[in-house]
């Protein structure tokens, strides 16, 4: 982690009586004008806690224009779900992920200072195989690349848009996932919520935790420091069960990164709620070969190499997954090869009337405004 990002979440999780020093060590250290993506999106909860202590800052007109933009955004994002989400009123109270479910348990008292560009929700395999038929003809258009077959083979999810609103549907948690099982454990341990006048399910905090460093701790051309701010909202504020953060963490093979990811937290924010017993769990075992080979790829900051090896293996897992959640005992192999190769094929198709797609420096992510 960079000094500026350290230092930025440090003024965001600073007390009141250690926050005018720490924002000022930030201010001192960062050019507020030329910050990455990832971390302006930071600058909502640092404003609204710099003005709740009264602390008078230099560049407060350019940190009050930010948060109102966000504020703007969310509001927008608000009238745009209200408005078209009854186009998936069909679904069966699908899970909310990400900042949708954060803002329930750590952002409640105002979800602006936590920005999120769509929504993300969690259905089940069979929902998303006829959602990805049925929105297009209600209006929504699918960010994809590939025939519908292969994207509900080979890849966790897809993105959505309709007025303005992006909303992000997994039936796959997240790519790196040894066990086919888990998002049905989450549904199990999820509670009903309503939002956007519609019936959603809420994450506990543990699984919210999970997902929030395994998604947020990958490595990624925009910054996404943002992980460290909500997990340790999450540890602070809510009651984690770490027994079943560690059995989890082992099942789905994701106990490497959670390692790494915890020892920051606690070494770098003094997070005491976070038990001994944990890292000693975790330090007991390296994992499995999968969750190593999980670990390499999603930390490389060589994007082809990662590309490369969630292409190849990830997809394999969760063509594995597609096959035990379609109730198929079969292991094909020589399947998923003929599906990875339409798959090739399709892209090599896009390629050549598109053009190779051109991986974006920092400066156009941010131009772009950002990845969601």
């Amino acid at each position: 982690m960079r000094k500026d990002e350290l230092l930025l979440i440090s003024a965001c999780l600073a007390t009141p009586e250690n926050l005018q020093r720490q924002y000022s060590s930030w201010e001192e250290a960062s050019d507020i004008d030329s910050l990455n993506y990832g971390l302006v999106r930071l600058i909502p909860y640092l404003y609204k806690k710099l003005t709740a202590a009264g602390f008078e800052s230099p560049n407060k007109d350019v940190l009050r224009g930010i948060y109102r933009k966000f504020w703007v955004q969310r509001a927008l994002m608000q009238a745009s779900g209200n408005a078209v989400m009854h186009d998936l009123a069909s679904l069966n109270e699908p899970v909310l992920l990400k900042g949708a479910a954060l803002e329930h348990y750590i952002y409640e008292e105002d979800p602006a200072t936590r920005p999120s560009d769509d929504i993300d929700l969690l259905i089940s395999r069979g929902e998303f195989l006829n959602e990805i038929e049925r929105l297009p003809d209600k209006g929504w258009t699918i960010d994809r690349l590939v025939p519908n077959k292969i994207l509900s083979t080979l890849c966790h999810g897809a993105s959505f848009s309709k007025n303005s609103l992006s909303v992000d549907l997994h039936w796959v948690i997240f790519p790196f996932n040894l066990d086919p099982g888990y998002e049905g454990r989450i549904r199990g341990r999820s509670t009903p919520v309503r939002q956007f006048d519609q019936n959603f399910l809420l994450p506990g905090p543990t699984d919210l935790l999970l997902h929030t460093i395994v998604h947020g701790a990958q490595a990624n051309r925009v910054s996404p420091a943002r992980w460290v701010l909500d997990a340790t909202l999450l540890i602070q504020k809510t009651e984690i069960d770490w027994q079943l953060f560690i059995r989890e963490g082992f099942t789905c093979g994701w106990s490497t990164e959670l390692k790494i990811a915890l020892t920051l937290l606690k070494n770098t924010f003094n997070l005491s709620q976070i038990p001994d017993y944990v890292f000693e769990d975790f330090a007991s075992s390296s994992g499995s070969k999968s969750s190593r080979l999980a670990f390499a790829s999603y930390r490389s900051r060589n994007i082809w190499n990662k590309r490369l090896i969630r292409f190849l293996w990830t997809n394999y897992l969760i063509y594995k997954t597609s096959l035990v959640l379609d109730g198929v005992t079969a292991n094909n192999f020589l399947t998923w090869l003929r599906s990875l190769a339409l798959g090739i094929h399709a892209l090599a198709k896009f390629t050549k009337s598109n053009g190779l797609p051109r991986l974006l420096s920092s400066s156009d992510w941010a131009a772009k405004g950002g990845p969601s």
